[in-house]
């Protein structure tokens, strides 16, 4: 790696007309999955969950999980959201 790399904005590649479209489609599963009746209480149970704080004498390993949990649910509810709003 050299300076120049670290200089250069990178440019994230855009996507392709079928990615959207492959993208969107996802989306649309998970608005179908959590986003109605019982799978979206679900996801509010995984929000509530993945949010509870853990407290001051958790180990570092369980504060990295629990963070890869919270990140997780919230793709979960992300992608939701997006699906809900096409």
């Amino acid at each position: 790696m050299s300076w120049a790399e670290f200089e250069e904005p990178r440019r994230k590649a855009r996507p392709t007309p079928e990615q959207e479209q492959a993208e969107k489609n996802r989306d649309r599963k998970y608005a179908r999955v959590l986003g109605a009746g019982e799978g979206q209480q679900l996801l509010e149970e995984l929000l509530d969950e993945a949010n509870r704080p853990l407290g001051p004498n958790a180990s570092d390993s369980a504060l990295r999980f629990r963070e890869g949990q919270r990140y997780l649910v919230h793709q979960l509810a992300l992608r939701t959201k997006r699906g809900l709003d096409l």
